[in-house]
């Protein structure tokens, strides 16, 4: 099982089915699902902001593969 799995299990369906009765539960699991990802975009982004000039390789490996996935957003500050 996968990180993501996980997440569908505890979240649930995101995926919208034209049924406003089920719709209004995607909905809201939708709400939680985006908030779920802003706090992981928030964790990433530090990683590549707070050591962006930090020398140790360990640590220059982290910011590296965090700062490679922001750009592979494309999202422009």
């Amino acid at each position: 099982m996968t990180n993501y799995d996980v997440v569908k299990k505890l979240i649930g369906n995101a995926m919208p089915i034209g049924d406003s009765t089920i719709d209004a539960q995607i909905y809201e699991n939708l709400k939680e699902l985006i908030k779920l990802h802003s706090e992981i975009h928030k964790v990433i982004d530090d990683v590549a902001y707070d050591f962006r000039d930090d020398k140790r390789a360990s640590i220059k490996k982290c910011c590296d593969e965090a700062s490679k996935y922001l750009d592979s957003l494309g999202i422009v500050d």
